[in-house]
């Protein structure tokens, strides 16, 4: 327990350690009150925007939180009307408010692609006819309305949380061992009288537990702030309708909000954990610290190959997806002028390799990704359904 308690400490108090904890933790508040600052609601002609803005949206919704009805939403496009005001320059409604905002993009016959692509709703569509009735009847769970802004903002704060958190482990993991053979007090390992061995065992311990103290430090602190300004409701909505994709296709769409979270959260503390392993083992292997560093990202930079997500719903773009940017078509084949194109839908895949076509994109260069789920071979045509059938037994095994 000393040797641990020894190398935790000198771990901790590395300056450029302490310097990085403190830039992470700056880095990462100034980038959730970007959010906070940004946010803008109109409320029957009344404009708030920042802290007062998301106060508003929280309010308006407590009204008809609950199971989303046909009723509910004929309510809410009575008393807030539909969003209708554009600019040129800014891809939303400017007069938008969380509630009427909802009901338009999910529920009614209108859109907003961009500034120039919009179209103001004229009327509303019974649930049961929309994704999200869909969404409803595959799941058989019901529609939950409540204010799950805060939600997106939590995964958008933890992509770029996660990131600091790694790039942290790194550069304080890195002279674990390293350190060692750089300022040559290897041997002392040897004459030690504790040993080799729980000499090393300690140093483990001491790196995975700043590893997993880093994570948690980073997931308790967003959580607070989205606590704390944006509240913890929609938990029970559908996990889509936090990253904008509706689709029964997509999955994770299907789960609620509080499945994903758990499994997002599970996931990133494992990838932490690997992250600090690899960082040991290379800090075992190297010389000095500065190969460590250099080794690592290297690695990092070979395990996140997919440069983009890209999107023609300009709603969608610039958003953080996965810890990626969200970019129009024109602008990934700009910064990616040589990358490869993977195209994900399942229902406008022709459109979408013939747009890429046209812009010059050789055909070597478009793959194109098949998700059939249970729904698909549940909803395909009679005619085709023994064929599919057949395809279905070769792709799986069964």
């Amino acid at each position: 327990m000393r040797l641990y308690r020894m190398e935790l400490f000198k771990i901790c108090t590395r300056k450029l350690f302490l310097f990085g904890a403190a830039g992470m933790i700056g880095i990462t508040l100034l980038y959730f009150l970007s959010y906070v600052s940004g946010a803008e609601s109109t409320i029957n002609g009344v404009r708030y925007r920042g802290y007062e803005a998301i106060i508003a949206d929280r309010r308006i919704t407590q009204e008809f939180q609950g199971i989303l009805t046909d009723e509910k939403v004929g309510q809410i496009v009575k008393k807030y009307g539909f969003p209708k005001e554009a600019r040129e320059g800014i891809n939303m409604f400017v007069d938008t408010n969380y509630l009427n905002g909802f009901v338009m993009y999910y529920l009614s016959d209108g859109y907003m692609r961009g500034w120039d692509d919009y179209q103001v709703a004229t009327c509303t569509y019974p649930i049961a006819e929309t994704q999200l009735g869909e969404m409803e009847a595959l799941t058989g769970r019901e529609m939950i309305l409540e204010y799950h802004y805060g939600w997106e903002v939590f995964i958008n704060v933890l992509n770029l949380g996660f990131i600091l958190v790694g790039i942290l482990v790194i550069f304080g993991i890195s002279p674990i061992f390293a350190e060692e053979s750089h300022i040559e007090t290897l041997p002392l390992l040897f004459t030690a009288k504790e040993g080799k061995g729980r000499d090393i065992r300690a140093k483990i311990a001491a790196g995975l537990t700043v590893a997993a103290a880093s994570y948690l430090a980073i997931v308790l602190m967003a959580l607070a702030l989205c606590g704390m300004f944006f509240g913890f409701g929609g938990l029970e909505s559908f996990t889509g309708l936090i990253f904008g994709y509706l689709s029964t296709w997509f999955k994770t769409a299907l789960l609620p909000v509080k499945g994903f979270i758990l499994l997002y959260l599970l996931f990133a503390f494992v990838g932490q954990l690997e992250l600090c392993a690899v960082t040991m083992l290379l800090s075992a292997w190297c010389k000095s610290p500065f190969h460590v560093v250099v080794a690592d990202a290297l690695l990092w930079r070979e395990a996140n190959k997919i440069g983009c997500f890209c999107d023609n719903d300009r709603k969608k773009q610039g958003k953080i997806y996965k810890q990626k940017e969200v970019l129009s078509i024109e602008g990934a084949n700009e910064n990616y002028p040589c990358g490869l194109w993977i195209i994900t839908s399942q229902n406008y895949h022709r459109e979408i390799k013939k747009q890429l076509e046209d812009m010059g994109i050789g055909i070597d260069r478009i793959i194109r990704y098949v998700d059939k789920s249970e729904a698909y071979y549940e909803a395909v045509d009679d005619r085709y359904q023994e064929l599919e059938e057949k395809e279905k037994v070769l792709r799986t095994g069964g």
